[in-house]
């Protein structure tokens, strides 16, 4: 997990600041997967994939759990084509509640609050992670690495709004506030 050089402060970790997950996902499959997670000692945030009604599609869930409780939401992708997901840990709403944002849309909003610090210090897995507990869901456990693609994985350190996610979500960004981690995956290896 990176530092801040000023301040010593973990870079990817929002402490109670807000968070919001963007990234372009074509998944392949509708098996249990982690997209992405990141956990700390007492919290995590995972990006998961889980099944759906359709057979063309699959579900898109973001959970935050900690040590005395989990909030988690999900909406529904197409699976086999690339989707805008961007997942929001908004601590500026008064009831600290998750997003989904998916192709510049608000697809999904979590029904209860967490108030609680996303104290997220440890590391930052891409395609792979331990099971977990999300409250709508009870407990997952992933029965494989992801199977799919992912472009454009970006990191903020505040909330994004449908508006600016659907501004970016078709585009290469540059160095900004607020962003901390941008992985394009689609530059060759030196």
């Amino acid at each position: 997990n990176a530092s801040d050089a000023e301040t010593g402060a973990p870079k990817l970790s929002p402490s109670t600041g807000s968070l919001s997950i963007e990234l372009l996902l074509n998944p392949a499959s509708q098996a249990n997967q982690i997209v992405a997670t990141s956990s700390g000692s007492s919290c995590r945030w995972t990006v998961f994939i889980s099944g759906a009604a359709s057979p063309a599609s699959c579900s898109v869930g973001f959970a935050v759990t900690t040590q005395n409780a989990n909030m988690s939401t999900a909406c529904q992708i197409p699976l086999g084509t690339f989707s805008s997901v961007c997942c929001v840990y908004d601590t500026t709403d008064t009831l600290t509640r998750l997003r989904i944002i998916t192709n510049g849309t608000l697809a999904a909003v979590s029904s209860g609050s967490l108030l609680s610090s996303l104290d997220t210090t440890g590391q930052l897995l891409i395609g792979s992670g331990s099971a977990f507990a999300a409250a709508t869901y009870g407990q997952i456990t992933p029965s494989r690495t992801l199977t799919g693609s992912i472009d454009e994985f970006r990191l903020w350190r505040y909330a994004r709004d449908a508006s600016s996610v659907r501004a970016d979500m078709t585009r290469n960004i540059f160095a900004q506030d607020g962003l901390v981690l941008y992985y394009r995956f689609n530059e060759p290896p030196p």
